[in-house]
């Protein structure tokens, strides 16, 4: 098939892009390279354009059969501290509005990266996100836009910055592998599941072989295994031997404390026939060598 993938420079869609080239995919590679961490990827066409122009969007998926929309600005705390709520806007919301057009005039199905989204979230990130979604399900209804919405959980992997948005297993690695105190939000007690690239990797490709019957579907890619914050920052700094603990650092923007958000993996075993197979340790342990080439010292 020919594959769009918007975000396809970044720590998942890069990752995504490749997988799908293996598989003998026909992949055209789509990313403005704000925060993109690979302008080349093997077997893949790079095209350097964004979402929020529909003129490019359409020209780099032009043919497609499914867009693998992966695009997005990211940030919990950064969007609102840096003052880029009307940006988040245009990327997140527009930028899907203008795939979905794209997958309306091609017939072509949608691959939607989103995230869990509770209401009680009031953060730019999570607003935009559950927007684009809702517009998911409009084309769906509507304009019968067949699309599957991945919901991704706390995704690491080696590859993954931690800059210029603060990401939780990268930032954990840096501190430890500096032997510094690992930093960490409210007050650590927030309950996560933690899903490792390679795994999301398989559900964006098993979504891809999927044949659709229902207008829209969304499905859970996590482990379903609870931890929290406090227990991920331990495990880190148990495995990089660092002694230097943790130390807290507030309220992060729009993550209220006490929240448990843990995937349902009953849809993805449903439908995807997906089952996460990488425990967290290993995950961490994975992608340990990249991170201490990156930051040790």
């Amino acid at each position: 098939m020919k594959i769009l993938v918007t975000g396809a420079g970044g720590f998942i869609g890069s990752h995504v892009a490749l997988r799908l080239a293996k598989e003998g995919h026909q992949i055209i590679g789509f990313d403005n390279g704000f925060t993109a961490t690979h302008n080349q990827i093997n077997k893949v066409k790079m095209i350097k354009g964004d979402v929020t122009n529909f003129k490019e969007v359409e020209k780099a998926g032009k043919n497609c059969q499914v867009i693998v929309h992966l695009a997005g600005l990211l940030g919990t705390n950064e969007i609102a501290q840096y003052g880029q709520i009307p940006l988040a806007n245009l990327v997140n919301i527009n930028g899907t509005v203008n795939v979905l057009d794209l997958c309306r005039k091609n017939k072509a199905k949608h691959i939607f990266a989103t995230k869990p989204n509770p209401q009680e979230w009031m953060n730019p990130y999570t607003i935009t996100k559950q927007s684009a979604e809702n517009y998911c399900q409009m084309y769906s209804n509507e304009y019968k836009v067949q699309t599957i919405a991945l919901s991704l959980f706390w995704v690491y992997g080696k590859e993954q910055r931690q800059e210029p948005v603060n990401k939780f297993i990268p930032t954990f690695m840096k501190y430890a592998l500096e032997k510094k105190p690992v930093p960490i939000w409210n007050d650590g007690k927030n309950i996560i599941d933690c899903c490792y690239i390679d795994d999301i990797v398989e559900a964006f490709t098993k979504a891809v072989k999927y044949k659709i019957k229902e207008k829209f579907l969304k499905i859970d890619v996590g482990t379903g295994i609870p931890v929290t914050i406090e227990e991920v920052a331990g495990l880190v700094n148990k495995l990089t031997g660092n002694k230097a603990g943790f130390k807290y650092i507030g309220k992060r923007l729009g993550e209220p404390y006490g929240s448990a958000l843990i995937a349902d993996t009953s849809f993805g075993k449903r439908y995807l026939k997906f089952v996460p197979s990488i425990t967290l340790e290993t995950g961490l342990k994975l992608c340990l060598p990249w991170f201490k080439e990156k930051f040790q010292k």
